[in-house]
This record gives structure tokens, C-alpha cells and sequence, in this order.
């Protein structure tokens, strides 16, 4: 065990490694330093990037590197305070690879870095990018959540101009984040990385910018993601929607700013049955609100979704907020049953044979003729296939109609039975 590793006002490099227990604190003081906790190593008392040290030299700290990759326990990482305002392009680089964190990251001053890649990293610790999300400081903040899948309040993740999903999968459970509004600042989805809002949505209050995959989807409808700034995609929104008539409830994104880029919104249908929406400049069901000015090929549709008769299509209908428009299914399907023809007739013919005509027969074993049989007809301008599958086609300039029908005769004891009562068939429009 160690009490204490503690530097001075020089640049120090301090390792903890193997089984080594630090009971105290560990002090990088003034100057640059690199500080490392390996191996199986704990500190019970905290690393801190400046501290007093040896000679009391803190505020002399210049931006320290800070490495936390043990299988041991870390009580908390504090940055040094590099700088003032003047000074904020100074600051420290916190990495945590692995290892328990207690209690948190704290930057302090500067223009402060944190990469989490700890599967140890659970939501509770404390993410603090130290001073504030504004700019005009000169103390620029960036926190990269790198390969990690967690469910983390925003209230933990704290002072950070930048914030980014690097791979992974990161849910703020408290729906809610604060990052920086300026430019070049805000929320950032990349390498794949997935922004989880299902459960309710997210209120951001700064900029998003989305080149993984941001999600809703969860089987209820109604999250909403607000983003108070602007918001920039190349990536995914993936929703869900009770895919009806123009007030069918749904996911959405509500941007206060401006929209840009490509994003390809991918849909899923609750428990919709499609309605017409209309196709007017406010008809449709909304799925992106857009306050500021929204590029025409902002959004676009994963894929073609058709409900019963109606395919649904994105429309910037007004201008500037997009909608799902829903048009009639030009090649429409009807299945239906054939109880309507057997009624007109089908009781008075008792066979198949006496149904459709002539038709080829089969043999029995014996050598006489089969009840059972098929039968094609052929004509030119309408053609007409019967017995086990048969097909017409009529139409004129206008309308046409392609019809199949299928029956089955079999002989049972000299008597012929079908297996429908009739015929079953299928009938598009086009």
C-alpha cells in the first residue's frame, strides 16, 4: 500500500500498476503530467490532474493525461484547472478504459477531452466537462462515449460543449441532455452509434448531428425528440406509426432550427390500417416539425410502405415540415370466396365436369373415366384457363381487370366432391 503519489511543479509521469493499493490521493501538482492506473491497482483517495503535490504548485497545471485502465477501483478522476479563459486551449485528456470509477470524471478549466470505453461505465458515475457549454471562454469540452451501451440520466452528463456517440448504444434515461447550441457544437452520432429516445423521447437542448442511427422504435407510439438548435443527419430516424389518416398518433422529431443533410427515415406500422391522408400542404400525419429552414432533401423514406389499399409516401407538403401522405394503391388486391357463384349456380351443377365444360379426364385404375380432371380453354383477346387454375383477362383502354380461379375435383366412391364448393380466385385492377 501507498499513501500518497504525489508530483510537483515539473512535468511528472506517475504509474500505479499490479496489485498496488494508493490509500490517499494521487497529485500530478503543477506542470504537464501523465498519470496511469494499471494492472490490478486502486486508489481510494482519487487522481487528480493538479492537486497541491509536493510543493504546492496547482496552480501551475498545464493539461495533464490521465489514463484509468485497471481491474482495480478508482475513487474519482479531477482534472486540473489548465488555464483561464485566455487560456482555454489547455487542458486535460481523460481516457477510462476499464475499471470501476466510483464517483466520476470532473475536467475542471480548459478545453478538457474524455473518452469512455469502460464496460464498467453503468450511468451512475458523474461525466463532468467542468465549466460550461458556451464558447466565448475559449474552453471547448468534448466527451466521447465510445462502443458503449449504457442508459445514463443527462442530469450526469454535465458541461460539455460536445458530446459524441461513437459506436454503441447511449439512452439518457432522464429524456433530457444539454450540450452545446453554437456552431460546431451539440450531439453527435457517428461510427454507427445509436441514440436510444424510445421510452418517451429526448429533449435536447443544443445541436444534433446524426451520421449513425437515431431511434424511437419500441412498438408505442408517441416519443418525440425536440432539439433546440439545428439539427444535420446523413444518418437514420428510425419510428413508429399508426399508419392512418392525418391524425393517426405517431413518433416525430420537433427541430427549433434549421435541417439539413439526408436522413432516411425508417418506418414501423402499429396497429395501423391505412387511410387516406389527403395530399394537400398540411395533410398527412407529421413526423418532422421543422421551425427554421429545412433543405428539401433533408429527409427521405427507408422504403416503400404500403398498408391494405394505401402506400404511404414523405412529402415536405408545406415547404417545410415533412409528413407521411398516403395515396391509393393503384394495383389493388381482392381475394374473395366463391359462396356468390355457387349461389347463382353452383348447386345445380354438381360437378366440376358440368361447371366448366369439357375438360381432359383422368382414369381410374380400372381404366373407366376419372370424375376428377382438368380443363384448359383457351381464346384469342380473352383468354380463359379453367379446371385446377384458369385466368381471364379483359379490359379496355381504361380499366383491367386479371382474374385466377382454382377448383379441385376428386372422385370418392364414384361421387365427385371439390374442395372448395366452388372456386377461389383473386382480382386486380390496374
Amino acid at each position: 500500500m501507498v499513501a500518497d503519489a504525489l508530483g510537483c511543479t515539473t512535468d511528472d509521469t506517475i504509474t500505479v500498476t499490479d496489485d498496488v493499493v494508493v490509500t490517499g490521493v494521487i497529485e500530478g501538482a503543477g506542470g504537464s503530467d501523465t498519470i496511469e492506473v494499471t494492472g490490478n491497482a486502486s486508489v481510494n483517495g482519487g487522481v487528480f490532474g493538479a492537486g497541491e503535490g509536493q510543493d504546492v504548485s496547482a496552480a501551475a497545471d498545464t493539461g495533464d493525461v490521465i489514463t484509468i485502465n485497471t481491474t482495480g477501483t478508482v475513487l474519482g478522476v479531477w482534472g486540473g484547472d489548465d488555464g483561464d479563459a485566455s487560456d482555454g486551449v489547455t487542458g486535460d485528456v481523460i481516457t477510462w478504459t476499464a475499471g470501476i470509477i466510483s464517483d466520476g470524471i470532473y475536467g475542471g478549466n480548459g478545453s478538457d477531452q474524455a473518452f469512455v470505453t469502460a464496460t464498467d461505465y453503468d450511468g451512475t458515475q458523474v461525466l463532468d466537462g467542468g465549466d460550461d457549454v458556451l464558447v466565448a471562454d475559449g474552453m471547448i469540452d468534448t466527451l466521447t462515449l465510445q462502443g458503449v451501451t449504457v442508459s445514463a440520466p443527462g442530469a450526469n452528463v454535465l458541461n460539455w460543449e460536445n458530446v459524441v456517440i461513437d459506436g454503441g448504444s447511449v439512452k439518457f434515461s432522464d429524456q433530457a441532455l444539454t450540450t452545446g447550441s453554437e456552431a460546431g457544437t451539440g450531439l453527435s452520432i457517428i461510427n454507427g452509434g445509436t441514440l436510444d429516445a424510445s421510452g418517451g423521447g429526448l429533449a435536447l437542448t443544443g445541436n444534433m448531428s446524426n451520421s449513425g442511427i437515431v431511434t424511437t422504435q419500441d412498438g408505442i407510439v408517441g416519443d418525440v425528440i425536440n432539439v433546440s438548435g439545428n439539427y444535420t443527419g446523413t444518418g437514420a430516424f428510425n419510428i413508429d406509426v399508426e399508419l392512418g389518416d392525418s391524425s393517426s398518433p405517431t413518433d416525430m422529431m420537433v427541430v427549433a432550427g434549421d435541417t439539413s443533410g439526408t436522413t432516411t427515415i425508417n418506418v414501423v406500422n402499429v396497429g395501423g390500417v391505412g387511410a387516406a391522408t389527403g395530399t394537400g400542404p398540411t395533410d398527412g400525419i407529421q413526423i418532422v416539425q421543422v421551425g427554421g429552414v429545412s433543405d428539401p432533401n433533408a429527409f427521405v423514406l427507408g422504403g416503400t410502405v404500403t398498408i391494405g389499399a394505401f402506400v404511404y409516401d414523405l412529402a415536405q407538403a408545406d415547404g417545410q415540415n415533412w409528413y407521411l401522405q398516403s395515396t391509393e394503391n393503384s394495383l389493388q388486391g381482392q381475394i374473395f370466396g366463391y359462396s356468390a357463384l355457387q349461389a347463382a349456380m353452383g348447386d345445380d351443377l354438381d360437378t366440376l365436369w358440368q361447371r366448366v365444360g369439357q375438360r381432359e379426364r383422368l382414369l381410374n385404375a380400372d381404366g373407366s373415366l376419372s370424375a376428377a380432371g382438368t380443363k384448359v380453354k383457351t381464346e384469342l383477346n380473352r383468354t380463359r384457363v379453367e379446371g385446377r387454375l384458369g385466368a381471364n383477362l379483359s379490359g379496355d383502354d381504361d380499366n383491367w381487370t386479371f382474374y385466377t380461379e382454382a377448383g379441385v375435383a376428386i372422385a370418392i366412391t364414384g361421387k365427385e366432391y371439390t374442395s372448395f364448393k366452388g372456386i377461389a380466385g383473386a382480382r386486380w385492377n390496374f
